[in-house]
């Protein structure tokens, strides 16, 4: 199976991690400025365990990704016409409310919604002092 690299950065430091198949497992390859070190795994979960892991404390101690390569996508953008913006993200996906939701013009559901929840909380702030007396 044919592996890619993935490549990190940190200031001027690079670090390349790669896979190589061998008969009776897998080799995980990491080379950077210093010497390249490699660990051998029979099982590919405790393969995948073992670089998800050291893909997250690069991350959380000042490196970044940068790349992946081969980028196995083929073609080009399906569209025939370009995005009005290039921010593929919708108000329905991102957590926040458009301008338009913001305004009250968005669709009826939504405002339905916000009416239900609305009914919600006070429903609970009743059984609350309700249960208080």
């Amino acid at each position: 199976m044919d592996h890619g690299v993935w490549t990190f950065v940190r200031g001027a430091d690079r670090l390349e991690i790669s896979r190589e198949d061998l008969d009776d497992g897998t080799v995980l390859a990491i080379a950077g400025d210093g010497e390249p070190r490699s660990y051998f795994f029979r099982e590919a979960d405790r393969l995948e365990t073992f670089q998800k892991d050291m893909e997250t404390l690069l991350l959380k101690t000042g490196w970044s990704f940068v790349s992946y390569a081969p980028d196995k996508r083929a073609g080009s953008d399906r569209r025939g016409w370009p995005r009005r913006s290039n921010d593929r993200r919708r108000w329905w996906t991102d957590g926040t409310r458009s301008k338009r939701a913001k305004a009250g013009t968005l669709g009826t559901e939504t405002a339905k919604t916000e009416k239900a929840e609305k009914a919600e909380k006070a429903d609970r702030e009743d059984r609350s002092r309700t249960s208080e007396k």
